[in-house]
């Protein structure tokens, strides 16, 4: 049969118990015989988020974002003339931040002025074109940050 606590088809042998005198591991060695170590591999995917609804969490942050619209705030006459005379100095090629109301609330978007399309009443951005009326904010930003 052959000798006690020899592996026998494959398996490793069974480690003796602790405190046993004929025993040569330490604890660590015997913990590390009875639950192997698992590769981080394998590992990482047990502290995955784990969502059994794919996309419901997705849906709710949609639809909590339609239910929960901002009014849009209705400038003064000072603040609307500011905001003119700041866009008839705009060039293109600078770069500006804008707070603008899109989709029932504001948004900031920082981008380089590409033009400003006075009859269209639009300023496109580099890859944003925001209609004039929902502009609320806007600054140049410094080249230096």
């Amino acid at each position: 049969m052959g000798r006690p606590g020899a592996a026998t088809s494959g398996r490793p042998a069974r480690p003796t118990p602790p405190g046993d005198p004929s025993s040569t591991l330490d604890g660590d060695d015997e913990l590390h015989l009875r639950h192997p170590r698992m590769p981080l591999s394998r590992r990482a995917k047990i502290f995955m988020p784990f969502e059994p609804l794919r996309g419901y969490r997705a849906a709710l942050r949609e639809r909590e974002r339609r239910l929960v619209r901002v009014p849009r705030v209705e400038l003064g006459l000072e603040r609307r003339e500011e905001l003119s005379a700041l866009l008839a100095s705009l060039r293109a090629g600078e770069e500006v931040l804008v707070r603008h109301y899109r989709d029932g609330s504001y948004v900031l978007t920082r981008g380089v002025v590409a033009r400003l399309r006075r009859a269209d009443r639009v300023l496109e951005l580099d890859g944003a074109s925001i209609p004039l009326e929902d502009i609320a904010l806007l600054e140049r930003v410094d080249a230096r940050e």
